[in-house]
C-alpha cells in the first residue's frame, strides 16, 4: 500500500516515494484522492503523513512551497490544527513517548490481535 514508514503498531504511517505503491506523497497531495474534497482546507497544506483514524502530519504552504519547517498536527474530521511542531526533529519525540487517550487503545489491540 505505501513504502513509507509505520511506528506505534502501525498507528502512525508517514508516506514514502516508490511511485509503485498505491500512496505516496505525490498521490496523497493530488486532488485525486481526497484533497478534492476539503478543497480550501487543506490547500496551504503539503501532507507527509497521518494517524491510523485520519490525523494529518503536513508542512504549511505558502505559493505552493514549504513555507518553514514546523510540522502541522491536524484533526482528521475537521482539519483543525492540533499541535504544532517547530520542525522535523521536534516531530520525532512522539516515537519515544506512547501515545494517549484512544491512540493507546488502537496500539493494543492491534499487538493483541497481530494485525
Amino acid at each position: 500500500m505505501t513504502n513509507g514508514l509505520e511506528f506505534y503498531g502501525g498507528y502512525y504511517r508517514l508516506f514514502g516515494t516508490d511511485s509503485t505503491q498505491l500512496i505516496t506523497l505525490d498521490s496523497w497531495n493530488s486532488d485525486e484522492v481526497w484533497k478534492d474534497v476539503w478543497r480550501d482546507y487543506v490547500s496551504d497544506y503539503y501532507f507527509f503523513g497521518m494517524s491510523a483514524i485520519g490525523d494529518q502530519f503536513a508542512y504549511r504552504l505558502k505559493d505552493g512551497n514549504i513555507q518553514s519547517h514546523q510540522v502541522y498536527y491536524l484533526d482528521g474530521i475537521t482539519m483543525d490544527v492540533i499541535e504544532i511542531y517547530d520542525s522535523f526533529e521536534a516531530l520525532r519525540g512522539i516515537c519515544s513517548e506512547s501515545p494517549g487517550g484512544m491512540e493507546s487503545i488502537f496500539v493494543s489491540a492491534r499487538e493483541r490481535f497481530e494485525i
